[in-house]
């Protein structure tokens, strides 16, 4: 099966995990936190989703979009190797 056909019109998956992380961070993100805090043991744990939200077409990133995206496009650099 393809990725393509597991997911719905707007970019959201239609099973497996990816569906879950997709509902828990756009629909019960507070549930998440906790779960996610007794997890970590960190009760004062913040987190601030950037992907997959249902506003981003549930996108995901991955190596220089996703520092990108977290404001470390200067750490790209040591993806493909070289250091500046």
């Amino acid at each position: 099966m393809s990725r393509k056909s597991r997911l719905d019109a707007s970019g959201k998956s239609t099973s497996r995990s990816q569906y879950q992380i997709q509902t828990y961070v756009n629909q019960h993100k507070a549930v998440f936190q906790r779960e996610l805090s007794l997890l970590f043991g960190d009760s004062g744990l913040e987190l601030t989703w950037l992907s997959p939200l249902a506003e981003d077409s549930y996108r995901e990133y991955w190596d220089k979009r996703a520092l990108t995206r977290l404001g470390l496009e200067q750490a790209s650099a040591c993806l493909s190797g070289v250091l500046v």
